[in-house]
Order: structure tokens, then sequence, then C-alpha cells
């Protein structure tokens, strides 16, 4: 048997459009969105289990959010496909783009969500499989068409959002319990004044694509918007103060909540919004900031 030359072997092997082919899978799982289910996960299973911790549970259940967020990530992109061609912040993803076809992402997003989904059933629990089970859905059954139709589609895009640490609750405490609804109100809320920063700060770039908007601001008066972010803000710190009154957390944890609490709220106030055009920027940020903070002194207070 002849065997092929070594140049033949070398022209088959294209290094580089294999590594374009693993990247836009990557970047198809939202990797910093999947990142957040990840850790607000890791967040749910060590609040539930203070002073134990298994091993081999923590570590499927994390290998489980990563898996499910990126892959339900994927999907919402799968859906989302038309959308994302229109808008200049989206236009780059791997499908609009073409450099992952529409079959390509819908196949991965959805091997990544089942076999996480299957990992919790099977290596985990049933609360916490039903849990994941539950992001799946609400994400792309409700939220996903609900964002082309209403600006109310926030807060159904909140409930799977605010999912994850419930999931890692489930895990940890094999049950879902009033603490898991604590945690679901922090990342419900904390979402809010987060999303309504992203909002107006790419406004132009919705309405190109037809996207409502809760937060329908016609640029001449910015206090309107800045009102929603900040009242929104206010319900976030009052719902971070009540974890102690459940039994999570402390004195720690209640005094890191009212310093974060009473910083975000200054930095949401509406009075910066007219002297500052950088305002929503600002609040998008410190609500990055915010979030691993608070998740930090509830996991410290529990050690």
């Amino acid at each position: 048997m002849n065997r092929p030359a070594a140049g033949a072997l070398r022209l088959t092997f294209k290094p580089r459009i294999w590594l374009s082919a693993v990247s836009s899978r990557f970047e198809l799982t939202k990797p910093r969105l999947t990142f957040l289910a990840v850790l607000t996960t890791l967040w749910g299973f060590a609040t539930a289990s203070p002073g134990r911790l298994d091993v081999a549970g923590l570590g499927h259940t994390l290998f489980a959010a990563f898996l499910l967020g990126g892959g339900v990530n994927a999907l919402n992109q799968f859906f989302e496909r038309e959308t994302d061609a229109k808008m200049k912040r989206t236009e780059q993803r791997p499908i609009p783009s073409g450099r992952l076809t529409e079959e390509q992402a819908f196949n991965f997003g959805l091997f990544l969500s089942v076999v996480g989904i299957l990992d919790l059933l099977f290596f985990v629990n049933v609360p916490a499989a039903l849990t994941g089970l539950a992001v799946l859905i609400t994400y792309l059954v409700f939220y996903t068409p609900l964002k082309q139709k209403t600006g109310l589609a926030v807060f159904a895009g909140a409930v799977p959002g605010a999912l994850p640490p419930v999931m890692g609750w489930a895990a940890g405490a094999g049950r879902l319990d009033a603490g898991a609804a604590i945690l679901f109100a922090v990342l419900f809320f904390w979402q809010l004044p987060h999303f309504f920063a992203i909002s107006w700060m790419y406004r132009e770039d919705y309405a190109k694509a037809g996207i409502p908007l809760l937060l329908d601001w016609d640029g001449k008066d910015p206090a309107k918007p800045a009102r929603w972010i900040f009242i929104s803000s206010l319900v976030l710190f009052a719902v971070t103060l009540a974890p102690p009154f459940f039994g999570l957390g402390g004195t720690v944890y209640l005094a890191g909540a009212v310093l974060l609490g009473i910083l975000f709220c200054a930095v949401a106030h509406p009075n910066r919004a007219a002297r500052q055009a950088a305002y929503a920027r600002q609040v998008f940020l410190a609500s990055i900031a915010y979030l691993p903070l608070i998740i930090l002194f509830l996991i410290v207070d529990g050690l």
C-alpha cells in the first residue's frame, strides 16, 4: 500500500481553520456571562453547605453550570441571529459574521445544554437538574421571544439569570427552600439596574434592531431613565439586607451590604445623569464590581 506524501498530510491539517472553529464556538458561549453563571452557582453551593465541602459534588455542579450556561447562550444566539446581524454591538458574533453556520451553532448549544442537565441529574441531584432545566426553558422559551415584543421582557430575562445560585443551592443542600429564594431575589434585582444601564448605553443599536426597551429615552430628559435605575438600585439595596434575617450571613455580611448599597446608590443617583454623559457606563461598571463583592461577603461570613 502506497502512503501519501508527507506534504499531502500537511495540506490536510489546517491549524488556523481548526483554531478559528474552536474560538468561534467558545465565543458562542458568551464566556463572561457563562463565568457569571458559574460564579453565582458557586455562591449558591457554598452558602447552602457552610463548613463542609463535597468536592466531587461541587466539581460536577460547576462543570454543569459551565456547560449549561454556554449552551443556553449559544442557543440564544441561534434564535437571535437575525437581530444580531442588525446591531453594531453584535454583528461580529459567530453566526452573523459567517464564522459558524446556523446548524453548527444550534447543534453545539444543544449538545452543551443536554450534557449539562444530564450531569446534574446523574451526578448531583434531581432538584439541581430541574433548576437547570428551568434555566433553559425560561431563557429560550419565554425571554428570547418576549425580547422582540415588549420592554417588560427585562423582568422575564432576570428569571433565568437569577436561577444559577438556586441551582447551586439545590446541589449543595439537596433541596430548595427559603435560602434559595433569598439568593434568587438578590440576583434578580441586581440585574435590573445592570440591564437598564446596558439598554441606555446601546439604545441606538436596540432601536435599529427593532427591540423595544422599557426605558424608552428620547435623549431629552436623562433624569427619566436615571430615576428608574435609581429606584431599582434602592430595591436591590433593600433586598440585600434580607439574608441575615433568614440565617444567611451575619454582621460582616450586613456591614458589607450596607456599604456597597450606599456606594452603588450614590453612583446611580439621578442627579448625576444630567452632569455626566458617562452615567450609564458608570452604573454598569459599578454593578459589575458590586455583585462579586456582595457574594464574597456572604460566603466569607458563612465560613
